[in-house]
């Protein structure tokens, strides 16, 4: 299965120096159906545009982490570890894993204070979805779309979500390795992470890399992302489009590439079907050029601006 994941979120994120008990407070986070988080009076979380701040995550919690994902999945890291701030709602961890052959699996890890609504947690509209007890006490979702992959998501009595978003993964089977990467990685869960985050890092040749607003025409929704140099090289671009599902939590829906030899400027654009209101963004993972003078490379994943599209 070509690696692909991302990781999904909650209603309310708390402070990474929060304790576990803080998290869960009075009432245990659980996945629930959309109608009863509805009847709660909660607005979609989708339907809320968050603010964000990102930057590199360093420390001694993500190194661990990372390490207990490698090892259950057998997957490398693709891309810089990001740390996403949400503001009152917290911030949320996000990587990707995979060799540079592989689509992505995009991991995203946040704390949950309250439900969270299976659409959070969904592949897609008309995704198969399935919700079981873990041994652990933890809550385990899988869900998966013919269009855009599968989700596979594990929250725990502590409130601790875990979210595997994988575009490539289209069959039952491919679910099925996920849910036991997640399985794994809940059984040793080390609880809330402290995330710091580390000034990025550019090298040279030099080159600017510019995210552009998404945009719809004709039924599709579409997002570009270009880098430009001041020297040609093997130039190297992803673009991933992603749409929101609410609290913190990112569905990556296609990826646009770009590999190109003897070029100062390359694009990619990615597309996908438009439906309804939603909040998308572009998000780049790789972007790099290399030439007999040295190399240039985007320290981190890189997210570009919010646009509500309405089809």
């Amino acid at each position: 299965m070509a690696a692909a994941i991302q990781t999904a979120g909650v209603q309310q994120l708390k402070s990474v120096a929060s304790s576990a008990a803080e998290v869960s407070g009075t009432h245990t986070p659980r996945i629930v159906a959309d109608v009863k988080f509805a009847a709660d009076g909660k607005p979609a979380p989708s339907a809320v545009d968050p603010t964000i701040i990102s930057a590199p995550a360093v420390g001694e919690d993500v190194r661990k982490f990372i390490e207990l994902l490698h090892t259950a999945s057998g997957k490398p890291v693709a891309d810089s570890v990001m740390s996403e701030d949400y503001g009152t709602q917290g911030k949320s961890l996000r990587f990707s894993l995979g060799a540079v052959s592989d689509t992505p699996v995009t991991v995203t890890r946040g704390e949950a204070v309250g439900d969270i609504p299976q659409s959070v947690l969904s592949a897609g509209g008309g995704a198969e979805q399935k919700v079981v007890s873990l041994p652990t006490g933890s809550q385990l979702m899988t869900s998966l779309d013919s269009h855009s992959g599968a989700m596979v998501s594990t929250l725990s009595p502590q409130g601790h979500l875990t979210v595997w978003d994988a575009p490539a993964a289209k069959s039952a089977a491919d679910v099925g390795v996920l849910a036991s990467w997640a399985t794994a990685v809940d059984a040793k869960d080390p609880g809330v992470l402290e995330i710091r985050t580390a000034p990025a890092i550019e090298a040279s040749p030099s080159c600017s890399l510019d995210i552009f607003t998404p945009y719809s025409n004709s039924g599709k929704v579409y997002d570009t992302a270009r880098l430009v140099c001041n020297q040609k090289g093997s130039m190297k671009l992803s673009n991933y489009l992603d749409k929101y599902q609410g609290l913190f939590i990112w569905k990556t829906l296609a990826v646009g590439t770009a590999n190109w030899s003897g070029a100062s400027a390359v694009s990619a654009t990615p597309e996908w079907s438009c439906d309804g209101s939603q909040l998308y963004r572009g998000r780049v993972i790789t972007a790099q050029i290399q030439n007999d003078n040295g190399s240039w490379w985007n320290s981190g994943a890189k997210n570009g601006p919010e646009m509500r599209l309405n089809c």
